[in-house]
């Protein structure tokens, strides 16, 4: 084995080690963001699409600029407002079939949505049999954004009027 092999092999070695590396702070940083937002940890539950809320005593407080752009972020849409809306209006969980049919989005997009949502800690999934069902996590939104809580509370969503 040459002196060239050696060096490329070493290249190759802290390449996949700075790879994985930044993979585990990612991870690590994804998992604290769980705890913080009252989320369970996918080993927690044993299925890794599976999220459950941990109950909290009081409003979470936000620690960092990230999490505040999370949230904000994700109310910027207002299709995702209107998600919220419904969540906050509905009795318990919200099927993922009542969003199909009031909403004017194809189920990609509506996906794409509540994914957005559920990264900001706004809302929680849960799966039962072939269904999803998502929950609005009051106390987080609450935490933000009390005011803007209480106006969805106000505010009548008008596909559930119909």
């Amino acid at each position: 084995m040459g002196r060239e092999d050696r060096d490329a092999r070493r290249k190759v070695s802290e390449d996949v080690a700075e790879v994985c590396c930044s993979d585990l702070a990612h991870r690590a940083e994804r998992y604290r963001r769980r705890l913080v937002l009252g989320l369970s940890l996918p080993w927690q539950n044993g299925h890794s699409c599976t999220f459950t809320r941990v109950p909290s005593v009081s409003p979470i407080a936000p620690e960092s600029t990230d999490e505040f752009v999370a949230v904000f972020g994700a109310l910027s849409e207002p299709i995702r407002v209107e998600m919220l809306r419904l969540m906050v209006h509905s009795d318990g969980d919200l099927p993922c079939t009542h969003l199909d049919t009031v909403l004017p989005i194809a189920k990609s997009t509506i996906s794409y949505h509540i994914q957005i949502l559920r990264r900001a800690g706004l809302i929680s999934v849960r799966k039962a049999g072939r269904n999803y069902f998502y929950e609005l996590c009051e106390e987080t939104l609450e935490g933000y954004s009390p005011e803007f809580l209480e106006h969805l509370r106000r505010t009548e969503a008008p596909a559930l009027a119909a």
